[in-house]
């Protein structure tokens, strides 16, 4: 009987080098991209006997836009955007480059593009994961603080997904930073046939720059917000109740009667913020958690501190459900 996990590598659509997470009795699988950031590029989940690709896959190599920079990638070490990019730590000032410049701010970190090493694989009957690691010296223009970076992708017999993060602080001193994904989700042709449901507990409103200016509004996060995707379009901030150990998101298909139940870690640290973004074309829409608020170099809002040889881990994960017709 062959096992039911296997991991290989092979060349994707887009000529990248890939590793593949597989469940050889189901056929599902996820596909992870080390060279560019180590980022998430397929999730075929199975939902009514059938794979359902839920994720925006890269068709090319060539990152010209930033949708294609930072479709799945992982965002480190600040997730969204730190106003004109400066910010203070310490008593000192430091400058991030500006890859937002019709805005003029930095957004979305340094990794999207980065190597990262295969550091470990498992496979057993119940799951099998994949680790990857990148270091940094403390190189980055602006961000002087070196680090080390895993992320984890597993996949287990029930067709779930799940990522986690652990960074390390490897210098003499503290470090700051956010941490965030940002997948591009899909089922079906379109997201104007989903509905998407949070249980987001406020709204944080964004100037003409897309920086938070004091603007809240309180929403009710005892039953789940009801998103209404046809015609509309989002680039919009919450914040969950971080007194819950876990936050979901529901992303619901009544023509394919299927849903993807999204969930992000919470707590003091963890995933707290979400940000729901349309690309253009409306076939795919970015749910991304993160762990702070945007600009939270600036604002504080959520943002982590590492001392020397600390460690911080954070996970989301998502799977593929079947609804009954109502």
């Amino acid at each position: 009987m062959p096992d039911t996990f296997v991991i290989q590598s092979r060349l994707s659509p887009a000529m990248l080098d890939e590793l593949i997470i597989q469940n050889s009795i189901t056929g599902e699988y996820i596909s992870i991209i080390p060279a560019l950031g180590a980022r998430l590029n397929a999730a075929y989940l199975l939902s009514k006997k059938n794979l359902i690709p839920v994720l925006c896959e890269l068709s090319s190599s060539n990152l010209t836009t930033n949708d294609n920079r930072f479709n799945n990638a992982k965002l480190f070490p600040f997730a969204g955007r730190i106003a004109k990019g400066s910010y203070a730590f310490e008593g000192e000032d430091f400058q991030l480059p500006l890859n937002y410049p019709g805005e003029n701010n930095a957004c979305h970190g340094f990794l999207f593009d980065k190597v990262f090493r295969v550091a470990g694989q498992e496979v057993n009957k119940h799951w099998a994961s994949v680790t990857l690691v990148h270091t940094s010296e403390g190189t980055f223009p602006g961000y002087p603080f070196p680090f080390t970076i895993s992320v984890t992708y597993s996949l287990d017999t029930d067709g779930a997904v799940l990522v986690t993060t652990l960074i390390k602080n490897t210098s003499s001193k503290a470090m700051l930073f956010s941490d965030g994904w940002h997948p591009y989700y899909c089922i079906g042709d379109s997201i104007d046939n989903l509905q998407l449901e949070a249980n987001v507990c406020e709204k944080i409103e964004l100037d003409n720059v897309n920086i938070p200016d004091n603007r809240r509004v309180q929403l009710n996060s005892t039953f789940m917000q009801d998103f209404t995707l046809a015609g509309k379009e989002y680039d919009n901030v919450y914040r969950f109740n971080q007194e819950n150990e876990a936050n979901t998101i529901n992303l619901v298909s009544e023509v394919l009667q299927t849903k993807l139940s999204i969930w992000h870690e919470s707590g003091v640290g963890k995933y707290n913020y979400l940000v729901i973004y349309t690309p253009p074309g409306r076939k795919y829409i970015a749910i991304e958690p993160y762990s702070a608020n945007i600009n939270s170099f600036n604002n504080k809002e959520g943002l982590i501190y590492l001392n020397p040889r600390q460690e911080w881990s954070a996970s989301y994960g998502f799977c593929l459900t079947d609804i009954t017709q109502k």
